[in-house]
């Protein structure tokens, strides 16, 4: 007891312990966070229009970071930290103004006499008047930014006469990619008369890195979707060192249009001498109209057919003869954008050739089958059908022929058909060969089939033995012999006394019996044949076997007789 005492003081102090810690935690918590609508933190200046995870705030009178909501109101005092892929786009009250803030960066929201200044502490902010202006950085309408030197400017700007500046893609730009053609962007800029460029590329203005060098105005770089600052460094002859101004584009997926029909590598069979095919696709994207071309080299440089599509997903062709053809879309998004191109798909237009072959039934397909126990079971056979056509066989299964046209079929590759039925009876089968195309080109009229139970073996059939008796010799000796029957697995021998009480019963396998030293009397046998499911079958007429009297045995004998 006293130890069961000593256990619960000690939890009950533990559990003291820890509802004084949480409640210490609980208070600090509430005593640091930052409260967005207390009056200490005077009217709201801004309030956050679009943001991501990792977009953090810390309000000048709190030490704890916490994560940023679109809805989110924004003091002064405030300090903003984006997160490396961080998206966040902040609208000022007063001044209908809207913020971008770079991934990456870190700013302050201060106030001086009147006016709104951002104090910049790393990464960029780009200032918009309105959602539809573009973006220029600096001191837009009573803003003051003060954004933090480049590092570089003063190492690597070292010739102020050289000016880079970018040709394509220009600032802010919004590029579109097309993955299917693993295309390569093309950043180029103005010669400002240097030996060599390098072009920096990275998601963020902390993760640039070189992506290549050129002694030209130009060079190719992968792409993929995202957002992407770049910069380009120039060398003059003496290996100095120029920077421009670090700038941003947007790559934005746009699928092409993804054909449909034909397949690639389709292999179209016709009964004409010339087909129109009717083309179709799918897209992801509204483009204002899809342009279609057809032509027999795979370079499509010989188009035989193009058109334009601005409603629908299909595309009828003119008549095609037989022979290969290569097509490929081009989406159109705008009058002056450049189309987007899909991959250049191949199919085979053929002259079908009608094919009629022979088949027949397999000679194991019994027409009466039966079946053990109470599940109906149909096993049909038929030949096999070689030829390059064939594909397939199609199976119908009716109660009559007459049913056959509207029954249900099933597609099989091979050449035999197995069900379990519901009931007994008769059923009518018929199999037909088919092509690729599911045209027949062999058939086997229909044939009929009897589902029955298995039988049970007849009565055996006695040989030599007229009106069922047999009568013994002197000794108390009887042969008794019946006809072999085929499908027995052996034989039940059951011997009865003149009551009717059975006295012996046996299963042999041949189909005699010997009996020997019997008393006299007389007595009933009864053989039924076994068949190979262990089932016996009907039994025979009694057989009786009289002893006669002038025996004087002592006690029967039955040779070679053992009870069941």
């Amino acid at each position: 007891m006293d130890s069961l005492r000593r256990n619960w003081k000690k939890f009950l102090f533990i559990l003291g312990l820890f509802i004084v810690f949480t409640a210490i935690n609980e208070v600090t918590y509430y005593l640091t966070k930052p409260e967005i609508n207390d009056s200490e933190l005077g009217e709201a200046i801004a309030i956050v229009i679009q943001t991501q995870i990792g977009n953090v705030r810390k309000n000048a009178s709190s030490e704890l970071w916490t994560e940023l909501y679109a809805g989110d109101q924004l003091y002064v005092g405030d300090s903003i930290r984006t997160a490396t892929e961080g998206v966040l786009i902040i609208s000022f009250l007063k001044k209908n103004q809207n913020i971008e803030i770079e991934p990456d960066s870190h700013f302050i929201l201060q106030e001086n006499a009147g006016k709104i200044s951002l104090d910049v502490l790393e990464g960029k902010l780009l200032v918009k008047k309105d959602a539809n202006t573009g973006a220029t950085p600096g001191s837009v309408n009573d803003f003051i930014i003060n954004q933090k030197s480049d590092e570089d400017n003063a190492a690597d700007k070292q010739n102020a006469s050289v000016v880079l500046k970018p040709i394509s893609p220009s600032p802010e730009a919004e590029v579109f990619w097309n993955p299917e053609e693993k295309s390569m962007l093309n950043i180029s800029w103005e010669d400002a008369g240097q030996s060599h460029y390098e072009i920096w590329l990275g998601s963020s203005r902390k993760s640039l890195s070189k992506q290549g060098s050129s002694t030209h105005t130009n060079l190719n770089v992968n792409m993929q979707p995202g957002q992407f600052f770049w910069q380009i460094i120039g060398f003059d002859k003496n290996n100095r060192k120029t920077v421009s101004d670090v700038y941003r584009f947007k790559v934005l997926q746009r699928n092409a249009p993804q054909p449909v029909y034909p397949t690639l590598a389709a292999y179209i069979k016709t009964k004409n001498p010339s087909e129109a095919i009717t083309f179709s696709w799918r897209q992801n994207f509204p483009y204002e109209k899809v342009s279609i071309e057809i032509s027999n080299t795979p370079d499509m440089s010989q188009l035989i057919q193009a058109d334009e599509i601005t409603r629908g997903h299909e595309y009828k062709s003119e008549a095609l003869f037989p022979g290969q053809y290569f097509w490929r879309l081009k989406g159109i998004p705008k009058k002056d954008d450049a189309p987007v191109v899909s991959s250049v798909y191949n199919f085979t237009l053929a002259e079908k050739v009608k094919v009629n072959l022979s088949m027949s039934w397999d000679d194991k397909t019994e027409t009466t089958q039966y079946f053990l126990g109470d599940q109906p079971l149909l096993n049909v056979l038929w030949n096999e059908v070689k030829h390059p056509a064939f594909k397939a066989f199609k199976i119908r299964l009716a109660k009559s022929e007459a049913e056959l046209k509207t029954a249900p079929f099933e597609i099989s590759k091979e050449n035999k058909f197995f069900r379990k039925m519901k009931t007994p009876g008769r059923y009518v089968a018929s199999i037909e060969a088919l092509d690729d195309e599911g045209e027949r080109i062999a058939y086997l009229p229909p044939r009929a089939f009897d589902l029955k139970p298995l039988p049970i073996l007849a009565p055996v059939r006695y040989i030599n033995i007229p009106d069922y008796v047999v009568t013994s010799d002197e000794a108390g000796n009887a042969h008794i012999e019946w006809e072999n029957q085929e499908k027995a697995f052996s034989y039940r021998l059951t011997v009865m006394n003149g009551k009717g009480d059975v006295q012996k019963q046996e299963s042999i396998k041949e189909s005699a019996i010997d009996f020997t030293d019997l008393l006299p009397g007389s007595y009933k046998i009864i053989v039924a044949a076994i068949d190979q499911f262990g089932r016996e079958g009907e039994k025979s007429r009694a057989i009786t076997l009289v002893v006669p009297d002038e025996n004087k045995m002592i006690a029967p004998k039955i040779k070679k007789l053992e009870v069941d």
